[in-house]
C-alpha cells in the first residue's frame, strides 16, 4: 500500500501506555507517554514516543516491540502473548537480575505460544526486541535484548549504530562475507528467521547488549517492516533531522508508507533527556495531546 498522507494520530494517555496494536502481525507495549494512531486507508502501523529522564530510579522505563511472523498462523496472537508475559518485568532493577528474569519470561512466553492451535503445520511465532533501563555500577544502563530480526539502533553523539544483530539466514551469509549489506536488503531469503519465540524453535535464545545511558541518546526499536523498506542511511538521516521523537516516528512511518509498506511497520523512538529538560518535556507532551 502506498500513501502520501501522514497517519491520522488519535492521542491517548490512558495508563501512560503507548501503542499501536496491529491485528495482522505487530504489537507494542510501552511504559511511558505516547500516542495511538491509525494510518489512512486501513493500514495499521505501530509507532510510539518515549522520553526517558535520568533523574532517579522511579523515572526508568522499558519498551518492547514484538512482530508476529506473517508467514505463520496466529502471529498476532504470538506477539500479544510475548508482550503480555514480558510486561511482568520491572525497569530499574539490577542488570544481572533483570537479565535472569527476562530469560525466565522468554521461556514462559515460548511455552504459552507453543499451546496456540493453528490451522496448518506452521507454528505461531514472533520476533522481538526490547530495551529496559537497569542499574549497573550505580548508574543507569540500557539492557537490550533481541530474538529474530526486529532491531534496536542507538544514536549517540551523532553516531548511528545498530545495537542488535539479526537472527536470520541472510545475516549469517552477511557475516560470512557471502553477501554485501546492499545485497542482503533485497535477498529473497531475508525473511528466513533462525531464532524466534515459538515457531517450533526450542529453546528461546536471546542476545543481550548493555551500555551506559547518557543524556542525548536516541534509541530506535523497530520491526523488519521498517528496515525492509528504508535503508540504514535513511533511518539515520530521519533521526538526525527530526526535532522531536514524535517528528522522527512520523517521518519513519511516512517514509515506509511512501515506498509501499509491504509489511507491518513498527517504530518506537526513545529520547533520553537530563533532569533540566523534565518540565519542558512534560509541558510539550501535554500540549501535543491537547491539540492533536
Amino acid at each position: 500500500m502506498t500513501s502520501s498522507k501522514k497517519p491520522e494520530v488519535r492521542p491517548t494517555l490512558a495508563d501512560r501506555v503507548v501503542g499501536w496494536f496491529s491485528p495482522a502481525a505487530g504489537a507494542v507495549r510501552l511504559r511511558a507517554r505516547a500516542f495511538l494512531a491509525l494510518a489512512g486507508g486501513g493500514a495499521l502501523v505501530v509507532l510510539g514516543v518515549i522520553v526517558a529522564l535520568l533523574g532517579g530510579i522511579e523515572s526508568l522505563l522499558s519498551a518492547v516491540v514484538a512482530d508476529g511472523m506473517g508467514g505463520h498462523d496466529c502471529g498476532e496472537i504470538a506477539s500479544e502473548i510475548a508482550l503480555t508475559v514480558l510486561s511482568g518485568v520491572e525497569a530499574g532493577g539490577g542488570q544481572t537480575e533483570t537479565r535472569d528474569e527476562l530469560e525466565q519470561l522468554f521461556v514462559a512466553a515460548q511455552d504459552e505460544i507453543g499451546e496456540i492451535d493453528t490451522s496448518s503445520e506452521r507454528r505461531a511465532g514472533t520476533t522481538l526486541t526490547g530495551a529496559i533501563l537497569v542499574e549497573h555500577d550505580e548508574t543507569p544502563h540500557w539492557l537490550v535484548a533481541n530474538i529474530g530480526d526486529s532491531r534496536t539502533y542507538c544514536v549517540r553523539d551523532g553516531v548511528f549504530e545498530q545495537v542488535t544483530v539479526d537472527h536470520s539466514q541472510v545475516q549469517e551469509y552477511l557475516d560470512a562475507g557471502m553477501l554485501t549489506a546492499e545485497q542482503a536488503r533485497v535477498d529473497p531469503r531475508r525473511n528466513v528467521i533462525t531464532r524466534a519465540l515459538g515457531a517450533g524453535m526450542l529453546p528461546p535464545r536471546a542476545d543481550f547488549f548493555s551500555f551506559a545511558t547518557e543524556p542525548g541518546d536516541l534509541l530506535l526499536l523497530c520491526s523488519d517492516g521498517l528496515t525492509g523498506e528504508l535503508p540504514d542511511e535513511e533511518l539515520e538521516a530521519v533521526l538526525d533531522e527530526a526535532q522531536t521523537a514524535q517528528d522522527a516516528v512520523d517521518a519513519l512511518v511516512e517514509g515506509a508508507l511512501l515506498v509501499g509498506a509491504h509489511d507491518n511497520v513498527t517504530a518506537i523512538v526513545v529520547r533520553v533527556l537530563g533532569d533540566a529538560d523534565d518540565d519542558a518535556t512534560d509541558d510539550a507532551a501535554d500540549d501535543a495531546a491537547a491539540t492533536s
